[in-house]
């Protein structure tokens, strides 16, 4: 079984080598129509180089790309602009730079509604979902994922509609819904099988056999590995087998068979290393160390251990981080090291408070069944006014019964019951509508109030954010044209500081509306540096209010294990309001210091203090409180909002000290790791 196992996998090698020259000389001849082409020629030949050179060599593909784009631009062809800003988006996505690729990508389908190209703008959604799933958004993936189908459906575009049905299934296979990831990927088979696509069809017979990994049947995974391997090349789909072998070696590894394992992983890290996938080279290293503790081989498991989590701290994924500390607890554990198997279990802990996964299956699930809960809700609906009816008529009949029987004898008291009991019927029913008129009212102010917040929230990411995000993809593709002198160079690198910047601000407006705490990345934090910085950063605001900023102890060193960019703006919003609401030629201090079990950070200032009234709505959004500021700067009233919420999320806590008319003192105690 292994030979032959072996044997399959190793035969795309040999057809391999002619693809590869009949590649390369398709590359030479292209460079030398280069030389001859102009105008449109030319143009198609800049954007075939970037085809041709997309899988192998990105850098190249990156020179050729933004060429064609210069040149797109002057002949404003957009059928081609449309391809260049695919491949830029196809290259920065492999590059893991999965802003950059929405840019990219955006770009493209906003001129494929200019041009009425709907083919382009269903690959053009397809690739915004692949870039959204794997930056872990689902909701948004799965969006992006049925416009795609949408509009494939409508064209009746075969390829385009599997393709949706294949990436629709990654999402539930994410959501670990196999029954429903293996129907969408059953649906793509079918269509690529009968359309002849040899290569899409062993990609779908792949991810098939990933599913038979989720359900344990190994067998059946191997099966389906095997067959999608024998109709791949090894010198075109490396990142593929790379996929491939590291599947093979799961397979093997949950049925004992540790050694073979341990070879399939091995590949797959040498190809993954040969294609710089930091990515999957954590992960590769990942799954050996953890293949290795299996089979008893502590020793060799933890080195193994310790890369993968080395590397995935460096790229920051929390995913792999937690599982390369779990299997280190299990090692040491196994070597009889219970003090470092508590030490990383403990670590553990604190990584997986910091990773948030939020269940999106619900809203998933919601978008994909909206026209049936609708057609459902309108049936229920239906059937509840029927047995409105029926229960009417039945009390109807009840009460004719009850008076033709009764009549003869009890007219007279009949009457007076039925006169009383209608104005008490009466009486709750104008109750009851009452009530129901106000829960309506009042559902409908919530819907505005509602619809209001999502409203500025759309303002806020989409009218503000995507202009900057536009201006910092544009900052990327003057940094390729290259030939920028150092004055030029420097230009660039400080727009795109006040790209950040901009868009830093957005992001506090949205965390201060934000009802959900983010991801929190730890690392080490050197609060002198930051402070430091801060001073230089400030340099021309305190000079231009004569304003004297002391630090105490400010050449020693203070490390921290914290999260930056939340101390960054913690610091920059308090010494931003110390400097905006404090007179000319006055003082602020700022002073930090170690304790046992935290570090105390505090910024004083000379200005007009607070009220007790001030107190009252000190963390509160959009308040304008007491003071002013004292040389006509903007404010949000969002400064101490935010630095709360930041503390909250660090466990750190907040104190002002102060009084009106003397100044203010605010203090930051934030607790200290212990790794």
């Amino acid at each position: 079984m292994r030979f032959c196992l072996v044997l399959i996998l190793l035969l795309p090698i040999f057809s391999g080598n002619s693809f590869a020259q009949t590649q390369a000389s398709d590359q030479d001849s292209l460079l030398q129509a280069l030389q001859k082409a102009q105008g449109k020629n030319l143009l198609s030949t800049l954007c075939a180089l970037c085809d041709s050179y997309r899988a192998i060599d990105r850098e190249k593909a990156l020179i050729y790309c933004r060429k064609a784009s210069a040149l797109a631009k002057q002949l404003n062809d957009q059928a081609q602009q449309i391809s260049v800003f695919k491949n830029l988006g196809n290259i920065k996505r492999s590059n893991d730079e999965y802003d950059s690729a929405l840019y990219f990508f955006n770009e493209g389908l906003a001129l494929t509604i200019t041009n009425h190209d709907s083919t382009e703008r269903a690959k053009a959604h397809l690739n915004i979902g692949i870039v959204y799933e794997r930056k872990g958004q689902l909701v948004s993936s799965m969006d992006a994922y049925l416009k795609s189908l949408s509009i494939s459906e409508d064209m009746k575009d075969s390829v385009g509609m599997a393709n949706a049905f294949n990436s629709m299934a990654f999402v539930y296979k994410a959501q670990k819904d196999n029954k429903m990831a293996m129907s969408y990927f059953e649906k793509a088979l079918a269509i690529r099988k009968t359309l002849g696509l040899k290569e899409a069809v062993a990609g779908t017979i792949n991810n098939i056999g990933l599913i038979y990994l989720n359900t344990k049947d190994f067998l059946k995974a191997r099966e389906n590995f095997i067959e999608s391997a024998a109709v791949l090349d090894t010198n075109i789909h490396k990142r593929e087998f790379a996929m491939i072998y590291n599947n093979l070696g799961i397979t093997f590894e949950n049925v004992g068979d540790h050694k073979q394992a341990h070879q399939y992983y091995l590949k797959s890290l040498k190809i993954k290393q040969e294609r710089n996938d930091k990515s999957g080279i954590a992960s590769s290293y990942g799954n050996i160390g953890a293949n290795l503790e299996k089979a008893g081989k502590y020793g060799e498991a933890i080195p193994y251990s310790q890369l993968s989590y080395k590397l995935a701290k460096e790229i920051g994924s929390l995913e792999m981080m937690v599982t390369a500390t779990l299997n280190l607890s299990r090692c040491y554990k196994k070597q009889g090291n219970f003090k470092q198997a508590v030490e990383q279990l403990d670590y553990l802990g604190k990584l997986e408070d910091s990773l948030y996964r939020k269940d999106k299956s619900e809203q998933i699930a919601e978008m994909m069944a909206r026209y049936e809960a609708e057609k459902k809700e309108k049936e229920n609906e239906l059937l509840r006014s029927e047995n409105l009816i029926k229960e009417v008529q039945a009390r109807n009949n009840l009460y004719g019964f009850s008076m033709m029987a009764l009549l003869s004898l009890f007219v007279i008291i009949f009457s007076i019951m039925l006169w009383r009991r209608n104005e008490r019927k009466a009486r709750v029913n104008k109750v009851l509508t009452d009530y129901a008129e106000r829960i309506e009212h009042t559902n409908k102010e919530l819907e505005e109030s509602i619809k209001e917040k999502n409203n500025l929230m759309n303002v806020v990411a989409h009218d503000l954010k995507s202009p900057l995000n536009k201006v910092k993809g544009l900052l990327e593709l003057v940094k390729l044209d290259g030939d920028l002198n150092e004055h030029q160079k420097d230009y660039v690198d400080k727009i795109n500081n006040v790209v950040e910047q901009g868009r830093r601000l957005i992001a506090d407006l949205l965390a201060a509306n934000s009802e959900h705490t983010n991801n929190l990345i730890y690392g080490q934090v050197d609060i002198t540096l930051l402070i430091q910085n801060l001073a230089r950063e400030y340099e021309t605001q305190l000079a231009d209010k004569q304003i004297n900023l002391h630090v105490v102890n400010p050449n020693k060193k203070l490390l921290i294990e914290s999260v930056n960019d939340h101390l960054q703006r913690i610091m920059d919003n308090l010494v931003s309001n110390a400097i905006k609401f404090s007179p000319k030629g006055k003082n602020i201090f700022i002073d930090c210091r170690m304790e046992q079990d935290y570090i105390l950070i505090s910024v004083k200032d000379e200005g007009p203090g607070f009220t007790e009234e001030d107190r009252k709505n000190l963390f509160k959004k959009f308040q304008r409180l007491s003071a002013q500021p004292t040389a006509g700067e903007a404010s949000t009233g969002l400064g101490l909002t935010i630095v709360k919420q930041l503390c909250d999320q660090l466990h750190a806590t907040i104190e002002l000290i102060s009084e009106s008319g003397q100044g203010a003192t605010f203090k930051v105690s934030i607790p200290l790791l212990h790794n």
